[in-house]
């Protein structure tokens, strides 16, 4: 979140959460498996911050899209068991909308950790061109 409140010159999200409120309820059924230790994390982490509505302002890029003032590489796994990766394609999507380069990639193949090898080739190509 630093991002919407800094200059940057690019920069490159991997398997990012855009949208907390959604993937918090998302992560309250069946179909995401987080393990226990990990909901009560989120749900003792929510409750500190007041409830899910302070919480998903402290932690939603996707509602501060207005902030965001420089490229953006988005980088997402179709597999991931955590993090839905439609969010990914919802963030890239509102940037460009607001008139900024960015560029969504997503890994057929990866999970919610996509290797270095995986995401470095796009990672390259974007900061060469982004970063001149």
């Amino acid at each position: 979140m630093i991002a919407d409140k800094e200059s940057l010159a690019a920069m490159i999200l991997i398997s990012g959460v855009y949208e907390f409120r959604d993937m918090y309820l998302k992560w309250h059924t069946p179909e995401w498996k987080l393990q226990p230790s990990v909901i009560k994390y989120i749900d003792e982490s929510v409750a500190q911050d007041g409830g899910i509505d302070m919480a998903s302002k402290y932690r939603s890029a996707l509602r501060n899209i207005q902030n965001f003032k420089s490229p953006v590489l988005v980088i997402a796994g179709a597999k991931d068991p955590i993090v839905d990766h439609n969010q990914s394609a919802i963030f890239a999507k509102a940037i460009e909308n607001d008139g900024y380069a960015n560029q969504c990639v997503l890994n057929a193949a990866g999970g919610h950790m996509i290797s270095y090898e995986d995401w470095s080739k796009y990672a390259t190509d974007f900061l060469k061109k982004h970063l001149q």
